[in-house]
């Protein structure tokens, strides 16, 4: 995710990701990247995106899908 603090002359743009649900094999890093493995069930998960100075927060759905069987499964 890429995430942009205003004004541009804001002297704390520092944020905090947090993903929900928490499930094993689905994570989100100090610096946005959403990453998943095949761990991880097929749902809708929320990121959520809190600034440090005001705790303005913006979010975002990721949906994962189970993957469609290879021929001959």
């Amino acid at each position: 995710m890429n995430v942009t603090v205003n004004p541009d002359d804001a002297t704390n743009k520092n944020v905090n990701y947090e993903i929900n649900p928490k499930v094993e094999g689905l994570s989100v890093s100090d610096n946005g990247k959403i990453e998943w493995t095949a761990d991880a069930p097929a749902g809708e998960y929320t990121t959520t995106v809190t600034t440090d100075d005001g705790n303005y927060t913006d979010t975002h759905v990721l949906t994962l899908t189970e993957p469609d069987p290879e021929e001959g499964d």
